[in-house]
């Protein structure tokens, strides 16, 4: 499905408008692993960093470093004229460039960011596959292309929406007639 997501924004022109949808948990549901390394070996980094507890900057800056589509790279691959995100966050504070892991966004993290990141949740002792820290340490000299769309990324939804909403609907139901502990 990533692919073919590439392939349709490769497709477009200058004129055209592309308008993105991207939610919390798009960096799960749209990979697209760089040159050398494979899905599986994405896989096995997340499963990895996760366990070790890694938060979600740590996270998803190692997966932006091994990805075509993430940090950036869905904006680089647009040859729209211009590009709006609407965006639905799951992360506290809504960092632009850690939900779904930015794919519309101009990545700042490095590659040597993503090797220390792996380094130090012990990586290689859990025998991560060495081609993964080549890809990476060959990212290093590798210059990413500049964004050619004019993008604009909107937040549409987060959690204090929904907090926000639920309160709302809680006040408007009277939960203290429906829910006496609470009276």
């Amino acid at each position: 499905g990533t692919e073919r997501i590439l392939e349709i924004v490769s497709a477009l022109g200058p004129d055209d408008l592309c308008i993105c949808l991207i939610s919390g948990g798009g960096s799960a549901l749209m990979p697209a692993p760089i040159e050398g390394i494979t899905l599986a070996d994405k896989q096995v980094v997340t499963r990895l960093l996760s366990g070790a507890g890694a938060n979600i900057q740590e996270l998803n800056t190692v997966r932006k470093q091994l990805s075509r589509a993430k940090g950036g790279g869905l904006a680089r691959a647009c040859r729209a004229g211009r590009l709006i995100t609407l965006i639905i966050s799951d992360v506290l504070g809504d960092p632009l460039d850690l939900i779904a892991s930015g794919p519309t966004v101009d990545d700042r993290s490095t590659p040597d960011l993503a090797l220390a990141i792996l380094e130090r949740h012990g990586a290689r002792e859990a025998g991560i596959a060495a081609r993964v820290f080549a890809a990476l340490q060959n990212g290093a000299a590798r210059q990413r292309a500049p964004i050619r769309a004019h993008v604009t990324n909107r937040i549409i939804g987060n959690n204090a929406l929904a907090v926000e909403a639920a309160a709302a609907a809680a006040r408007r139901l009277d939960h203290r007639r429906h829910c006496p502990a609470t009276a």
